[in-house]
């Protein structure tokens, strides 16, 4: 499971609808069951206080207690029906309807305490365990006039299984809908949370199509909500790219203004037909101080161009550098090979690419003996490329140093050394990375890590 905080803002939300809804649910499935089981009782309350009335209206004594053969309530006299009535005195006799013919109602077991009925105190309601079922039970308690107010018990009983059965329907009925009702609040919340949020990810879509240098700005087509936002984050961007811009005529024209003193002074040296050693000096320092001032001015526009970036096939590049360079070391006579993919595409600045592949193509060229491979692919999301060649390759301790500025592993050929490091500087102003493996073909294999995409 993927930890929260990379949860999407519609998964976070769905997950929470998926947690508190059924939370929800269960608490009203609750209170609706126990509502319903309290409707049920309160209508068998009535039901049994209906039944006391009929057999008190129903009831003479003569003097002894007498019951008509029929009663309104046929089930009284329906063997086994459920509905059981009892009528006791204390020297009047007794009466047990038919429908108990088969219980033995002296064994009539308390299950709760006897409660008075809110409206009519007289009446009582409580649940027994007759035989082998339990039932819900009317009590009234009178004294009769007629016989010398002697208290007269009249007990009606109902069994329970008729109101459990209807309660169980209800319940599964209760867990159908409810169910139903969850999966269709779960559905339409999330249609409502991607509708609502689809705002935010348009603006995420912009800013990648941004990134890619696919958009010079944020549309303005949004909610009032996010409105500011957006013309916040558009003003921010043409206020970098106008200081980009005069960041970048400023370097260039200092440039300028270094250049031309000392393109003149190497004029002035070169003048003389055979230099000394101390002219030598100095043409070479002037020489190092031009790469640098180049190298400079190349990493400072890399940091003000980054918001001008485009999508670049890759092996059209590679082809014309890798044809430049064969014929720049045809002495060598050495063999290219290209495996690159020709939907592969670079995200940035083409001059950046060049720069990066240029310098480490010229090194695979200089120190490979024979054979150059370049190689690209699509590594989670990010454009690898690799270039391989098959000199002696690279001790294990000069790894980690040479993409370090000033540091060379052939320290018998000229240079300043700068190279790899400005290849370093650039990948890093993409959050990329250069790493540095054996090879399959015996020398360095150069792994360039950089923005990328199949189109």
């Amino acid at each position: 499971m993927l930890p929260l905080y990379k949860l999407s803002i519609l998964k976070r939300l769905v997950l929470a609808s998926v947690i508190a809804l059924p939370m929800v649910m269960l608490f009203s499935a609750v209170m609706l069951d126990k509502a319903m089981k309290n409707s049920l009782i309160t209508a068998e309350h009535e039901k049994l206080k209906a039944q006391i009335y009929q057999l008190l209206t129903a009831v003479e004594f003569e003097p002894q207690l007498y019951m008509p053969e029929v009663l309104a309530e046929a089930r009284f006299s329906q063997l086994d029906s459920g509905l059981y009535g009892r009528i006791q005195t204390e020297k009047s006799g007794r009466w047990v309807s038919s429908s108990a013919d088969l219980k033995d109602l002296s064994k009539v077991k308390n299950l709760d305490v006897w409660v008075e009925d809110s409206e009519t105190s007289s009446i009582e309601f409580s649940q027994l365990a007759l035989a082998d079922e339990d039932v819900f039970a009317a009590r009234l308690k009178v004294s009769w006039e007629e016989l010398d107010n002697r208290p007269v018990e009249f007990i009606v009983m109902h069994r329970q299984a008729d109101l459990q059965r209807e309660l169980a329907s209800f319940r599964w009925q209760l867990l159908w809908w409810l169910g139903l009702l969850l999966l269709g609040l779960i559905v339409a919340q999330t249609l409502v949370l991607k509708f609502g949020l689809q705002p935010l990810q348009q603006l995420a879509d912009e800013v990648s199509s941004l990134n890619e240098g696919e958009l010079e700005k944020l549309s303005e087509l949004y909610p009032h909500e996010l409105k500011p936002l957006v013309l916040n984050m558009n003003h921010l961007i043409t206020s970098l790219r106008q200081q980009q811009q005069r960041f970048k005529l400023a370097l260039d024209d200092l440039a300028h203004s270094l250049k031309t003193p000392l393109t003149i002074v190497i004029g002035e040296i070169n003048k003389e037909d055979k230099l000394n050693e101390q002219q030598l000096i100095i043409s070479e320092q002037i020489d190092r101080m031009q790469d640098i001032i180049q190298h400079q001015l190349k990493r400072a526009n890399r940091g003000v161009t980054r918001l001008q970036t485009s999508s670049l096939p890759v092996e059209p590049m590679v082809n014309r550098l890798c044809s430049a360079m064969a014929r720049l070391y045809q002495v060598k006579n050495i063999k290219y090979n290209i495996e690159v993919s020709a939907g592969l595409n670079f995200l940035g600045i083409g001059d950046d690419l060049m720069e990066v592949l240029g310098n480490l193509l010229e090194n695979a060229f200089k120190y490979g003996k024979s054979e150059v491979l370049v190689s690209a692919q699509m590594v989670q999301g990010k454009l690898h490329v690799y270039i391989e060649d098959d000199g002696l390759g690279i001790e294990e301790y000069l790894k980690t140093q040479l993409l370090k500025r000033g540091v060379r592993a052939d320290t018998s050929s000229t240079g300043q050394g700068i190279g790899l490091s400005v290849a370093m500087d650039i990948v890093l102003a993409y959050q990329g990375g250069i790493q540095i493996e054996k090879s399959i073909l015996g020398g360095a294999k150069f792994i360039i890590i950089l923005p990328g995409k199949v189109v």
